[in-house]
Order: C-alpha cells, then structure tokens, then sequence
C-alpha cells in the first residue's frame, strides 16, 4: 500500500458491467500502525468500493482518526509478531460475514497467511519476466520450509494463457511436518 498507492477496483468499465454498474468488492488493508495516508487513492471520494482497514490495537489513535475522516471504516485486532495477526483479521471479517478474501500483497503479507496455514487457493499470475538478485522482492516471504517435503504444494493445478502471461491456479496442500504451523 504505501509503496504503490493502489485503488483495489475492479476496473469494469460501467458500459460492462450490467444494469447496476460494477460491483466492486470491499477493499481491506492490514496496516499495523495505520500508516495508509489519508490521501492514498483508494481513500479519494471518486474511488468507487469501500475500504476497511485492519489496524493493530496499539495503532496510533490520531493516525485512526485521520484515516476514519478520510472515509475508511477501521477496526483493530492483536498483534502477532509486530504485525495484523492473519487469524484475527479473518475473525473480525468473518464476523461480519466475510467468508471469500483475495489476498494481493507483499511477501511479507503471504508468508503471514501461508506461516498461519491461511491459504487454500492460490492464483499465480507468472509474467514472462525475469527479475532477479538478492534485493529482489519474494512473491511469499515467511518463516519457508527446510526441506521440499515440507513445502506447501499446489494440487488440482490448472493453466490459462493470458496474453503473455500464465496464470497457474489450484488449490493448497501443506507438506508433511511442515514449518507453516
């Protein structure tokens, strides 16, 4: 979020989308510290959707508040780690009946959820782009695995050809005495 400034919509087209335009799905930002900008993109009043921001109880109020003035709904939930825990993001959005989440994110965002055995699909998106060296970013950080019997598979794996690109998408299977616990 704050290297990027994304707006998280769908981008359909309103002549696309049917009869009552494009639905866009609730957008939700685990921000620890409440550090989104209350002028982040997705935040403007012409960025259609909503946007609930999971913040960690010990957020800074005044950050809270800037962010709530700018139009987000925010709740906070423990800490784990000095992170959003994963499992109680995904209480408090279950108890509000959110029961579907897609995550994009950082690695760090992914090795929290796959750490916490949060994942049961994935969807891979593989550019025909090679980027490499030690600084390069992880696509799932986390603690990892030790071993390639460990490692959290892909199964019931299907391929689609997107222009370019791949998309490899299927379902998770974690690997026996796996270090995700």
């Amino acid at each position: 979020m704050l290297a990027d400034d994304p707006l998280l919509t769908t981008r359909i087209p309103v002549e696309q989308a049917g009869y009552d335009g494009p639905h866009h799905p609730l957008r939700v930002v685990l921000d620890t510290h409440a550090r989104t900008p209350a002028t982040a993109r997705m935040l403007c009043a012409e960025t259609p959707g909503r946007t609930l921001i999971v913040t960690g109880a010990r957020a800074p109020l005044s950050n809270v508040a800037a962010l709530r003035a700018a139009g987000a709904e925010v709740i906070a939930v423990p800490a784990r780690h000095g992170r959003v825990a994963p499992a109680a993001a995904l209480a408090a959005l279950a108890a509000r009946g959110l029961n579907d989440l897609l995550i994009e994110g950082g690695g760090r965002v992914h090795g929290a959820f796959f750490d916490a055995r949060l994942v049961d699909r994935v969807y891979v998106y593989l550019a025909p782009s090679l980027v490499g060296g030690a600084r390069s970013p992880s696509p799932v950080a986390g603690r990892g695995v030790a071993t390639m019997p460990e490692a959290a598979r892909i199964v019931d794996q299907q391929l689609t050809l997107l222009g370019a690109d791949v998309l490899l998408s299927g379902s998770i299977q974690y690997g026996e005495g796996s270090a995700y616990v």
